[in-house]
């Protein structure tokens, strides 16, 4: 997907970066990147935890958006997350796919 096609779908998902809102409640969730050293808030409309990063700026690389190619694999060290769909990838304990899943607390990324 080209950076142009990318900033169209945030837009029409309603998650452009130039949108300064987060939208989180008192029950904020928060996203760690062990790598890079930030520390993001996940937004309330983010369809998942792909958008998120997306919203915050951060280059995931995807294909599918849908869990069944695995391009976005990552390495989850702390926390939990939800998958809207079963995914198809191959995920080995530790990864998750961002694409399609959700955290359900605080969690920490190996990126």
């Amino acid at each position: 997907m080209t950076e142009l096609d990318n900033n169209m779908y945030l837009q029409q998902t309603g998650l452009s970066g130039q949108d300064n809102e987060t939208g989180a409640s008192d029950d904020r969730v928060f996203v760690t990147l062990k790598t890079g050293g930030g520390k993001l808030c996940y937004p309330e409309k983010a369809g998942s935890l792909l958008e998120a990063l997306e919203y915050h700026g951060i280059a995931v690389e995807y294909q599918c958006r849908s869990g069944y190619c695995g391009s976005c694999r990552c390495r989850m060290t702390e926390g939990k997350v939800s998958y809207h769909q079963q995914a198809l990838a191959l995920i080995n304990d530790g990864e998750i796919l961002p694409c399609c899943c959700v955290p359900e607390s605080d969690i920490e990324l190996d990126i």
